[in-house]
């Protein structure tokens, strides 16, 4: 049976090499902005509710939530074989399998995704800074033993959350300041900002179909959507390295895109937040104690 284990006050993990995809379906994670926006998914990175998305951001916090970017489709490309990191559901069939290469799960300031690929380690981490309607995703390359091409291609929603989304919206993207805008052909599109520093975006717009959230179909519910992608972002790793991804939710083109995005900062910063909830949280428990003793 799949468990998270506790490591400390604040990080937990789960060992997932082996489990079963039915097993591993049934555990979620989530990471909120403080602004009624999130993150949120299985975790192997599989969708299983309409409700979940690498960013979902709200328009009027902390309500009226748009889900902007679903999810990724990530591969690496070796002199050998190609293979895939992602899983997602289709009616009756899993394609990629990417959780086959998935070794933990962690969860502590943000989510980690420790992969064994043959000779090559990865950890895709995903961070939501507060009060920000903003995802980084980081995929940390600590093992590198020859040189591969690293792709991945984003999946777009841009809807309500509690909606679905059909092959007939009218998204478009646009190459901008460093990195790609994608909104809806109509006036005053909701907006989504995507960029990486170290990485060559190629177009190539397509329309995926009927990606199935098993969770919806159990509750009875409509459970399948269409999702766009614009192309794919594309890096060549020779050795151990980083390579960031943001995503920026915004309205009618006031988006602040990032420029020379700081992850470290980011990191930091969630860091402290986490700090001080923690101190909170000790001292208001000291605070019961004392209260206990003088009942």
């Amino acid at each position: 049976m799949l468990t998270l284990q506790k490591e400390d006050q604040t990080t937990m993990s789960a060992e997932v090499s082996g489990k079963s995809v039915d097993e591993l379906l049934t555990k979620e994670w989530l990471l909120t902005n403080n602004r009624g926006g999130y993150a949120s998914s299985s975790i192997i990175g599989c969708n299983t509710r309409r409700y979940h998305g690498l960013l979902t951001g709200s328009l009027t916090p902390p309500v009226n939530r748009i889900v902007s970017l679903s999810n990724c489709m990530e591969m690496i490309i070796s002199k050998q074989k190609v293979f895939n990191l992602s899983t997602f559901e289709f009616d009756n069939k899993f394609a990629p399998e990417g959780f086959v290469y998935l070794q933990r799960f962690r969860r502590d300031i943000g989510v980690h995704f420790d992969y064994s690929v043959d000779d090559i380690r990865l950890t895709k981490s995903i961070y939501l800074p507060h009060d920000k309607d903003i995802v980084a995703v980081v995929y940390d390359f600590t093992q590198v033993p020859e040189p591969i091409d690293f792709t991945w291609r984003p999946f777009i929603n841009l809807r309500d959350y509690h909606s679905l989304q059909r092959a007939y919206a009218p998204l478009y993207s646009t190459e901008i300041g460093g990195g790609l805008l994608i909104r809806h052909d109509i006036s005053d599109s909701i907006e989504l900002f995507l960029s990486s520093p170290c990485a060559e975006f190629n177009k190539d717009k397509q329309w995926w179909f009927n990606f199935i959230y098993r969770l919806d179909r159990q509750r009875g519910q409509d459970f399948s959507e269409d999702l766009w992608t614009p192309g794919f972002f594309k890096c060549r790793i020779d050795s151990p390295t980083k390579v960031v991804f943001y995503a920026n939710f915004g309205w009618h083109s006031k988006l602040n895109h990032p420029k020379n995005p700081d992850i470290t900062q980011i990191c930091q910063d969630l860091q402290l937040h986490q700090q001080q909830i923690t101190q909170q949280s000790e001292k208001a428990n000291q605070g019961l104690v004392a209260d206990k003793r003088h009942l």
